[in-house]
């Protein structure tokens, strides 16, 4: 209420003339000024006072949303792959995660928040860091794959591009490119394998239409071509053995006690010895040989019709001394029981006019590789447990010291006899250590010269791993011993 200064009147708050007198009424600014003032701070109280409220039930979300948020962001990085040059950046990024779950876990949201922020701005950095990283390398290999491609190396062009598509997960240009590659890739190897059939190497042709099937699979035209290459090879290796029986039929009494050995490629060579080394591929035509290693009743006869113990070039060919067979006047005899023990004591001169004379030859180092070997990659004919070597062999802890009669042993898979051990066997090859880094790889025959002939095969008196089908020896043209012996070889025809 408000009074009339002049008649003391009573008036409402609101009236501007006295109800009384009539007289202007004055309002007390002061007054309305204070209660303004208590308006305003009782409005203010009232929305500070329900924004925290609000705030203390949404706190804790806001902290929990923040952590998930910058947990989702580093197991991102984590699949795309750490980069070394990011790694500590990434680790502080996790530990600083780490650091806000334990403060949201004591229930310190606002701290939550500063700390949760701090770890997503750095992991951040380190997602855009690695973003740009793996746009560097994708553009460095996707480059380097284009190079390729021009230089016509498909198969170092497919490499960069797969590395590429690890960068960018779905790359549709690194898509077509590899897919170009393995088109251009398939093609060559297909030709290939097409080139290689007319000369009948089916081996390669296999490998190649494999190949081809590698970048196309499913390839029916591949596949196709496959299947009658790996067809043929199986008709053109009974082919060689139905040969190889009806040559053995027609001709049985010429290859006696021989064993044919069909045309193809074997590997020849071991890595257990530098002279062994390398391992390689070799193709041989077919040939025959001795079933047994040569008797002293065998080279008995060749010196009874020879008539002499030189050769054509007057080369001692036997130590007659201290042989089985000895010379009885104008007759060569044997000491009895020794008929088919083999013959010893003879220099290579020996054992090439033997061959010369009965139509035969010396066989060359890879021919009596293989056949010793007889199909197999081990180290015996038989496998790779010299426990075993005694069923086949004469050798240190068998032979009581001595040779012993040939075929008591038991043959390898060609039916060969005591190709390993009891005696060494020339072989007419120059012995070089090294031959087989430049061995051709056809019907190879050793170098052209040396001082020593290549011995194989083992002895009496050696260690089972002297024996091996790759063991290399070598003696020179006079050596003779009672471990030297031979066998020969016949060509067929």
């Amino acid at each position: 209420m408000i009074q009339c200064p002049k008649c003391k009147t009573e008036n409402n708050d609101i009236a501007k003339f006295c109800q009384n007198c009539g007289r202007k009424l004055g309002h007390s600014s002061s007054g309305v000024f204070l209660k303004t003032v208590i308006a305003i701070i009782l409005v203010l109280a009232i929305g500070f006072g329900a924004y925290y409220f609000n705030a203390s039930k949404t706190l804790p979300s806001r902290a929990d949303l923040m952590i998930k948020s910058t947990e989702k962001k580093s197991k991102e990085i984590e699949i795309i792959g750490i980069k070394e040059v990011f790694q500590e950046q990434f680790n502080e990024g996790n530990k600083l995660l780490r650091e806000a779950k334990e403060l949201y876990y004591a229930g310190k949201y606002t701290k939550v928040l500063k700390t949760a922020k701090r770890a997503n701005e750095v992991i951040d950095k380190v997602k855009l860091g690695i973003r740009d990283f793996v746009d560097i390398e994708y553009g460095r290999l996707f480059v380097e794959g284009e190079e390729q491609i021009q230089s016509g190396n498909y198969e170092k062009a497919l490499e960069c591009f797969e590395k590429a598509m690890e960068c960018r997960k779905g790359d549709i240009p690194s898509t077509g490119k590899i897919e170009h590659c393995k088109n251009n890739l398939y093609e060559m190897y297909f030709k290939k394998g097409q080139e290689y059939v007319p000369n009948l190497l089916w081996d390669e042709a296999i490998n190649a239409y494999q190949i081809a099937l590698k970048y196309k699979p499913d390839d029916k035209q591949a596949e196709d071509e496959l299947k009658i290459v790996q067809a043929k090879k199986e008709e053109a290796y009974k082919i060689e053995e139905a040969k190889a029986k009806a040559i053995a039929a027609a001709e049985k009494k010429k290859y006696e006690n021989m064993v044919y050995i069909p045309a193809g490629e074997f590997e020849m060579g071991s890595n257990d010895c530098v002279d062994e080394k390398p391992v390689h591929r070799v193709y041989l035509d077919g040939y025959y040989i001795d079933k047994y290693k040569v008797t002293n009743e065998q080279y008995a006869k060749f010196l009874n019709e020879w008539g002499k113990t030189i050769d054509r070039n007057g080369n001692e060919m036997i130590d007659i001394e201290n042989s089985a067979i000895s010379n009885e006047g104008e007759k060569f005899v044997i000491q009895s029981g020794y008929e088919k023990y083999p013959v010893i004591y003879i220099s290579w001169y020996g054992a090439n006019q033997y061959a010369k004379w009965c139509g035969k030859r010396l066989p060359t180092e890879a021919e009596w590789e293989k056949a010793c070997s007889a199909g197999s990659k081990t180290k015996y004919c038989f496998g790779d447990d010299e426990n075993k070597l005694g069923e086949y062999a004469w050798y240190k802890d068998n032979s009581d010291g001595r040779t012993h009669p040939v075929g008591k042993k038991k043959p390898n898979k060609w039916g060969l006899y005591d190709m390993h051990g009891n005696v060494w066997e020339w072989c007419s090859d120059w012995y070089d250590e090294k031959y087989y880094e430049k061995s051709p790889k056809d019907n190879p025959k050793g170098s052209n010269t040396g001082t020593s002939k290549v011995l194989r095969g083992g002895t009496w008196d050696f260690i089972a791993n002297d024996c091996r089908s790759s063991y290399r020896g070598s003696g020179t043209l006079v050596s003779w011993g009672d471990l030297v012996g031979f066998r020969c070889v016949r060509v067929a025809k």
